[in-house]
């Protein structure tokens, strides 16, 4: 597998954590507000990581 094509596959993996723990948190709590949503988008693979752990137990989607 070429660089090029790892850092697409990666890529691919985060953009889809990204959508499934938006899925999750709306699931639970209905829209998300737009700056939690920007905080999901910008967060790299460690940052998604804390974020599903902590998305199970939180009271609000303000607390990821």
């Amino acid at each position: 597998m070429t660089a090029l094509s790892q850092a697409l596959e990666a890529r691919g993996e985060l953009k889809g954590e990204r959508r499934a723990l938006r899925t999750f948190l709306e699931t639970r709590f209905g829209a998300l507000p737009e700056p939690v949503r920007q905080r999901i988008d910008a967060a790299d693979a460690d940052q998604l990581n804390r974020f599903v752990v902590h998305a199970a137990t939180i009271d609000r989607p303000e607390d990821l």
